[in-house]
């Protein structure tokens, strides 16, 4: 079954909006304090069973430089499970001074279960925040001892004299009637080999991160969730222009298109598309003081099903699977996680990929840029799509199954120039929107799951110098993430959900004619819009002016003022192109 993006959101906000949500289930947050500059993310706390969790603390007030710190982690023997959730928390500070922002990784068993950054000091400003991830997925590592370690690399100096400390806690909560334990992969498998490996770097889209072995020979499904974090010259990668013109615009090279890639050994198993995130130190930093920017000091996975090449690595034989970014040009930090269910009544399934239509990424950039006597003034786009189908089959205990992913993707970067000796202007349009449907098919009948993801970013930073030296920098940005899931059976929908989250800052800079900054003003907006079939509704809004919080809004409400998704939304119908 294909569903277009058209009836996905018809279906998904039709489910959602004419559903009763379950009242108190979404907990409690430590707000930020309204009047303080105190970070202040948008994202709500995850929600939470019922009950009374059994806590496991993994590490406390470690404080970090160039080092990771170890912990080891066991179960906790007073919740042996089965866990109907396994929440990470983890509260994380800076002393007042100047540092510049960092990031954050953790991992377990050499699984990922944290990446992130950090929220830039001030020399009158502490910041401390918490943040949390889901870890319910990764039972089956947890059910057993592992070693541990975290990362946020920290350097001081006379200058950036700021420390970083930082505590983390696993909280389980235990099944109940009320709240059953959910199904859960069987094997939770790190891409890289070594668990004490951190994340890896990858220099350009020649690098890889892989992992060669022997997977069982009953796997009956799989995925793998990543996280590609753009750095170094990559960090900006959505300003970056061709590199002939990188001189003249005064900008990074290398197009401004990245994507990351799946691999199978060496065939290519699907794509996920890169998001815009945006840590506290960018572009300028007083515009994340104090709400930072969509996920920049927790990110989110990103899930690509694997299930079509099950009857591939059911073989008994090695097999590779790879993660690369596409278009990298300067290092990109990356890591992956391999999720696998298994038949547990079959112990040798086969199979085979029935269909591969996924190609090479191939962008197409127009360049209306002039450069005239040192003036460049112009448009330059760059856009991208892919659709493709991959199908499988696999020949299981419970009869044939056939699994087919479809996705279409659609990626556009306008950026328009205006720079002369006294003048940067830089305008950036990109929209980034995903729809892929995963169907199964077996004797009994079919199932769909259909995920939809929009990534809208606008920038606008315009610098100019004066005739006395001095200078002014005035930067918009809009920052946003929607996304939505539903899940059919038989045609007939069973759950859904959706979100929708922006952040809106701007910021004016003044610079005298040595460089300095001499004032600042600016202002800030964020909305988080969530509803569930399942866990209740969220509506969060925060303001803030001259780096304070202003205002901030908490209620549980499906749809405040129309802005999650309906039939033609823009989390489920990408814009035409």
């Amino acid at each position: 079954m294909r569903l277009g993006s058209r009836s996905l959101g018809s279906i998904m906000l039709g489910t959602i909006l004419g559903s009763s949500c379950p009242a108190g289930s979404v907990p409690a947050k430590a707000a930020p304090m309204v009047g303080t500059g105190s970070p202040a993310p948008i994202e709500p706390a995850i929600t939470r069973p019922a009950g009374t969790p059994c806590a496991v603390r993994l590490f406390s007030n470690a404080t970090f430089g160039a080092d990771t710190v170890s912990f080891a982690y066991a179960p906790p023997a007073a919740c042996p499970g089965p866990w109907a959730k396994v929440v990470l928390t983890a509260d994380i500070s800076v002393t007042a001074g100047r540092q510049f922002d960092r990031t954050a990784s953790m991992f377990i068993g050499g699984v990922n279960v944290l990446f992130g950054t950090t929220s830039e000091p001030r020399s009158t400003l502490a910041p401390a925040w918490h943040v949390e991830r889901d870890l319910t997925d990764d039972t089956a590592l947890l059910r057993t001892a592992q070693s541990g370690h975290v990362l946020i690399a920290n350097y001081q100096t006379s200058v950036y004299t700021s420390a970083i400390t930082a505590s983390s806690t696993l909280l389980f909560y235990p099944a109940t009637k009320a709240d059953p334990a959910p199904e859960t992969p069987d094997l939770v498998i790190p891409l890289n080999n070594d668990p004490s490996q951190g994340t890896t770097d990858l220099a350009d889209e020649t690098q890889s991160l892989s992992r060669t072995g022997i997977l069982p020979s009953n796997v009956e499904k799989a995925r793998i969730d990543v996280l590609l974090q753009s750095q170094g010259g990559d960090e900006f990668w959505y300003t970056c222009v061709p590199d002939a013109l990188s001189g003249p615009l005064e900008t990074c090279g290398g197009g401004a298109f990245r994507e990351g890639l799946i691999s199978i050994d060496g065939v290519k198993a699907g794509v996920a598309p890169v998001y815009p995130w945006i840590y506290t130190g960018g572009i300028d930093p007083y515009l994340w003081q104090p709400i930072p920017g969509v996920q920049t000091l927790a990110f989110h996975p990103t899930s690509v099903d694997l299930t079509p090449f099950a009857g591939v690595v059911d073989d008994g034989r090695p097999h590779t699977v790879s993660l690369s970014v596409t278009g990298a040009d300067n290092r990109f930090s990356v890591t992956g996680t391999l999720y696998l269910t298994l038949d547990h009544h079959g112990s040798n399934l086969r199979g085979a990929v029935t269909r591969n239509t996924l190609g090479a990424a191939s962008p197409v950039v127009t360049n209306g840029v002039v450069t005239t006597n040192g003036e460049s003034k112009g448009t330059i786009t760059t856009g991208s799509t892919h659709d493709y189908a991959i199908s499988g089959y696999l020949l299981t205990s419970h009869g044939p199954v056939v699994t087919t992913v479809e996705q279409t993707g659609r990626f556009s970067n306008a950026q328009t120039f205006d720079v002369t000796d006294l003048l940067d202007d830089q305008a950036i349009l990109q929209r980034t929107d995903t729809v892929t449907t995963v169907t199964t098919k077996t004797g009994s009948g079919s199932s769909v799951v259909a995920r939809a993801s929009s990534y809208p970013l606008d920038v606008h930073f315009r610098y100019l110098v004066a005739a006395d030296g001095s200078a002014t920098q005035a930067t918009t940005v809009t920052q946003a993430l929607e996304s939505g899931r539903l899940t059919l059976g038989n045609g007939i929908p069973v759950t859904a959900s959706a979100i929708s989250e922006t952040v809106s800052p701007s910021d004016l800079l003044s610079f005298n004619a040595a460089g300095a900054v001499t004032a600042h003003s600016g202002s800030s907006s964020a909305r988080y819009l969530s509803g569930d079939t399942k866990t209740g509704c969220i509506t969060r809004t925060e303001t803030a002016t001259d780096s304070v919080l202003s205002t901030m809004t908490n209620t549980n409400d499906c749809d405040p003022g129309g802005r999650l998704p309906r039939q033609n939304g823009s989390v489920l119908t990408p814009p035409a192109r």
